[in-house]
């Protein structure tokens, strides 16, 4: 069989013909899917049933599964495969198990996959195995075509923002906060991630609309009420049917969606209850919209930036010493900062906030004394508490 790639629309979508999914890909298949992943953002692998083995080899082609935080929809041979139910055991309708990753109406489900995790899926690999006879379709939204459209003042007022994304704790989305009641342990607190509003895709350079109304909590450093009005002008975008295109599923199919900033996608809860939709799928991780950083993380880069920001003012006049640059914050800052190559930038300072106060470092110190107040609402000693986690990874 040669592969040939079908494209099945002009916003995303593709069918991949000529190949077998249950046995190992050549070389040069995995790259061309690949490259038609990259192009299309969403590929269609038709009528070819897999076990949960084959799902999970079949996905390893586009990078080593991760395990999903849904323990309790983890499948008993493989757990590197979720199983997707709306199903209890006893085969009555499970609502939790129905709302993860999906809603009555697309304008409260779109999102990417594990986005609330600092290092969210490359892409998802999802099999169908028991349908209902009409709905329960899977949406998509192209989020670079809708970027596109929104208008200029907007864009630049979204350039460098940054979101919180929750899923554990979910409380802005009710269709989120009931697919959370199945976490356990540590996974509802720790599935908190911050990510950039608008993220760049890493193979495409295409700049798309990271934040959803799913699992999007807020926008980071500015106003609720701005926060709120911006996701929800955002998830008004991306509703537009400009910039969709959805798949009706048979048994056997085999979606595969990219993750990485350009697309979002949203199940469909529009299929009569009593009837199942079950299907399995793994996540192949990889360089997405970039590892991101847990909450406190922000809030210590943040205030690095106002740091940055409150030194550099006069750096110009800061006197030499030795060899190193060398200025003293007058009055009740008092700070100490010594930038041996000759000035300070926010990575450098990143890399001394989360050291140990009065620690040296080879490039620069800053030594907080005892008598420290706040500078611009920064207390920094608090800065240090929360990002000495920052400087270990």
């Amino acid at each position: 069989m040669t592969l040939r790639i079908e494209p099945l629309s002009d916003i995303c979508g593709a069918e991949v013909h000529g190949i077998d999914v249950t046995r190992p890909l050549a070389p040069g298949d995995a790259a061309a899917i690949e490259a038609a992943f990259n192009r299309h953002k969403v590929l269609v692998f038709r009528r070819q049933p897999m076990t949960a083995r084959q799902l999970a080899d079949f996905s390893a082609h586009f990078g080593e599964l991760q395990v999903h935080v849904q323990l309790a929809y983890q499948h008993h041979e493989v757990p590197e495969v979720v199983r997707m139910t709306n199903r209890k055991a006893d085969g009555s309708f499970d609502e939790v198990g129905a709302s993860r990753g999906a809603a009555p109406r697309t304008r409260h489900g779109w999102h990417s996959d594990l986005s609330f995790e600092r290092a969210p899926a490359k892409a998802t690999l999802m099999q169908s195995i028991e349908i209902p006879d009409r709905g329960g379709n899977t949406c998509f939204s192209n989020t670079h075509l809708a970027y596109r459209a929104l208008p200029e003042d907007l864009k630049r007022r979204l350039d460098g923002l940054q979101a919180e994304f929750v899923y554990g704790q979910a409380k802005r989305n009710a269709h989120a906060a009931k697919a959370a009641e199945a976490l356990w342990g540590a996974a509802k607190t720790g599935t908190v991630a911050v990510h950039p509003v608008i993220a760049r895709h890493p193979a495409t350079g295409e700049p798309g609309i990271y934040v959803n109304p799913y699992t999007t909590q807020s926008i980071l450093g500015i106003p609720e009420d701005e926060s709120e009005a911006i996701i929800e002008r955002l998830a008004d975008e991306m509703e537009s049917l400009a910039y969709r295109w959805e798949h009706v599923w048979s048994v056997g199919d085999t979606l595969m969606w990219d993750n990485r900033g350009t697309l979002m996608h949203s199940g469909r809860i529009d299929y009569p209850l009593d009837q199942a939709r079950r299907a399995a799928r793994g996540l192949p991780p990889g360089r997405g919209v970039g590892r991101g950083l847990t909450p406190g993380q922000h809030a210590a880069r943040a205030a690095c930036d106002r740091l940055v920001h409150h030194f550099a003012v006069d750096a110009r006049g800061a006197e030499r010493i030795g060899g190193a640059r060398r200025k003293d914050a007058r009055g009740p800052r008092g700070f100490l900062v010594i930038g041996r190559e000759g000035g300070m930038d926010v990575r450098k300072l990143r890399r001394i906030v989360g050291r140990l106060a009065g620690e040296a470092h080879p490039c620069c110190a800053l030594r907080f004394v005892n008598e420290a107040r706040r500078v611009r609402g920064i207390e920094p000693h608090a800065i240090h508490r929360v990002d000495a986690r920052l400087a270990r990874g």
